[in-house]
């Protein structure tokens, strides 16, 4: 792994007024989620020598990691914006999915971000999961003419990674199909996209550190 790789973490640590109604995220309250947040963040940081970036869609500063942006100041970065102030957000704001709010963060983080544009491969992950054995593996890959990344399922997106060059393939942020056609499902769209390439790394099945609470209240130990 000799080039350098950026992890987007992407959270909501106040969920969306209009995703209650649903049985995801939500059932988590605010302190539980930020808990997890927090913990995954820390290790990703202490634990491995990735560029992390946070990004929060729902406007939380993450003011608990001061501490950490001083200590990890050349590596560490944190993003969080209001989507009901933006102009460009209108669209989100009666999605009843959460998939499109997240691209929208990761393309907001990828533009604002000095060490997302000083990487060669940027992998987006899910912000309550820690992955210990990611870095290591990734050691022993030549990522040469790697060109996207996902991870064991390729039915699950909460890993999808690419060369720099083609995030705008991959993290388009408007999520319309092969067809032409509008599909919320989000794993249909990075799933579909991810295709387009040949040179694909497919994960092992990777070890979550610690077992986290997944959208569904289920402990997830793999990714």
């Amino acid at each position: 792994m000799s080039s350098p790789i950026t992890i987007i973490l992407t959270t909501t640590v106040t969920v969306h007024e209009r995703m209650i109604p649903t049985n995801d995220v939500q059932h988590i309250n605010k302190n539980e989620r930020l808990e997890i947040y927090l913990r995954s963040i820390k290790q990703w940081l202490s634990n491995t020598n990735f560029h992390i970036i946070v990004v929060d869609n729902n406007n939380y500063s993450y003011h608990e990691l001061s501490k950490e942006l001083e200590i990890y100041k050349n590596r560490f970065e944190i993003f969080y914006y209001d989507e009901k102030i933006l102009k460009d957000t209108k669209y989100l704001l009666n999605q009843p999915t959460k998939g499109i709010n997240e691209i929208y963060a990761i393309n907001y983080a990828f533009e604002n971000s000095k060490l997302a544009q000083k990487s060669e491969f940027i992998i987006k992950v899910t912000g309550r999961y820690f992955l210990p054995d990611l870095e290591n593996y990734l050691k022993t890959i030549d990522m040469t003419n790697i060109e996207t990344i996902r991870q064991n399922n390729p039915d699950f997106c909460e890993l999808v990674g690419c060369n720099k060059k083609h995030f705008y393939k991959i993290f388009n942020r408007y999520l319309v199909n092969d067809r032409n056609e509008i599909d919320l499902h989000v794993e249909n769209i990075y799933k579909n996209r991810i295709l387009w390439f040949d040179n694909i790394l497919t994960l092992p099945e990777m070890v979550i550190f610690p077992p986290t609470t997944t959208g569904y209240l289920l402990l997830r130990f793999y990714l």
